[in-house]
């Protein structure tokens, strides 16, 4: 093969794997999944506050707190003290949710039946494994029952 043949299939390459194929990915992506493809935002009247796969950290006795990353790490095995695998897991499981409800009923001045109910609605039930709560979604809800 000569330089102009190495060449040309450079060029090809570059047009095919560089610009065409992530063009056509990202475009078949928006027009069958525009939800993921835009980072699985929630919104709340009309903006982004969120993501659905990213968690979130929480400061303060009256909201549900997610498990501290890495870099959060303390010494007790409970669950709520283990850091997260990937630092930004939005989910814990229900149990951990149940344990801080005290905490968010004092701070809240709430009722810890009407937290454990809230709870209960917002749970996932998984067919293996634990229950899980969506710590962003929960605290969402948790603000809106002020309103």
């Amino acid at each position: 093969m000569t330089t102009k043949h190495h060449f040309r299939f450079f060029i090809i390459s570059i047009g095919t794997l560089g610009i065409l194929y992530p063009l056509t990915t990202g475009g078949l992506g928006q027009f069958l999944f525009p939800y993921q493809a835009n980072g699985s935002l929630l919104f709340l009247e009309g903006k982004a506050f969120g993501s659905d796969l990213i968690g979130q950290t929480f400061k303060g006795d009256q909201y549900l707190h997610a498990r501290p990353t890495h870099a959060e790490q303390a010494t007790d095995k409970s669950e709520m003290e283990q850091p997260t695998k990937s630092g930004c897991e939005p989910w814990i499981s229900y149990k951990a949710a149940k344990s801080q409800l005290m905490r968010i009923s004092k701070a809240r001045s709430l009722d810890i039946k009407t937290l454990e109910k809230l709870l209960f609605i917002n749970r996932v039930s998984q067919t293996f494994g634990e229950d899980l709560v969506h710590v962003l979604a929960f605290n969402v809800k948790l603000d809106q029952m002020k309103k």
